[in-house]
């Protein structure tokens, strides 16, 4: 155990001294804090009325989409793909660390990274507390959801990582994953047969982070994404594994 809390904290210090982590964290924060403030010059306005509160907005739009979508692959492009680049991945196979101990040391540092970077955006919220559209159930509920599926797409990129040879291919695969589950459930919208249907409001990513931003937490889409993400990071177990014995 304490190997890994070892290797952990190793694949997190790549990301707090490195460019990448700067130059990532940065875009994410300029992004989301012109997303806030957006939405707050919205909401200020005394002729608007909705329905749905601010965190419903806040956790919907273009810019909460393109953080969502775009930053697990990129954050997770390096994870193995670098190693196996500078030469080092052999060694770490070496290590007295089993493939799949060592997959799961990488992932829990990326979402670890993941985790950090939404924290940031929670501030956001102490400019709202007394205001009418401040509803802390919701907001957890919204950051629960986003972290759910945050952590999908991380392991998506963990395993495309591990399957590409550089950098460039592991995002490009990462990429092509995330967004074909994330487009899948749109077949929802176009399906006649209601069975087919049912089964693709039930992986609809959109329509799911809508529920959880209004407070609507769905166990079955806590058991789909646990599913997905233990299904990709024992992929990309099986990968190394393979890479080991060669």
């Amino acid at each position: 155990m304490k190997t890994i809390f070892l290797m952990i904290a190793r694949e997190l210090k790549k990301y707090f001294f490195s460019i990448t982590g700067y130059v990532i964290v940065s875009l994410f924060l300029v992004m989301y804090g012109y997303n806030f403030w957006f939405l707050a010059t919205v909401f200020s306005d005394a002729q608007n009325s909705f329905s749905e509160t601010f965190a419903t907005f806040y956790f919907g739009t273009f810019f909460y989409w393109v953080a969502t979508l775009m930053i697990p692959p990129v954050l997770t492009m390096q994870s193995i793909a670098e190693e196996r680049k500078q030469g080092t991945l052999q060694l770490l196979l070496t290590a007295p660390l089993s493939c799949g101990k060592i997959v799961f040391a990488k992932y829990c540092a990326a979402l670890a990274f993941y985790i950090i970077m939404w924290a940031f955006t929670a501030l956001h919220f102490i400019f709202l507390v007394h205001s009418e559209v401040f509803s802390l159930p919701i907001i957890i509920s919204g950051y629960f959801g986003t972290l759910l599926f945050g952590s999908v797409f991380l392991s998506m990129g963990i395993f495309a990582s591990a399957i590409s040879k550089n950098l460039l291919i592991a995002a490009i695969v990462s990429i092509a994953i995330v967004l074909f589950f994330f487009s899948i459930g749109f077949l929802s919208y176009v399906t006649l047969d209601e069975r087919l249907k049912s089964v693709f409001d039930y992986v609809n990513i959109v329509e799911q982070t809508y529920q959880y931003a209004q407070g609507v937490i769905d166990s079955r889409t806590i058991v789909y994404c646990i599913s997905l993400t233990c299904m990709f990071l024992y992929l990309s177990s099986k990968s190394l594994a393979a890479e080991q014995w060669r």
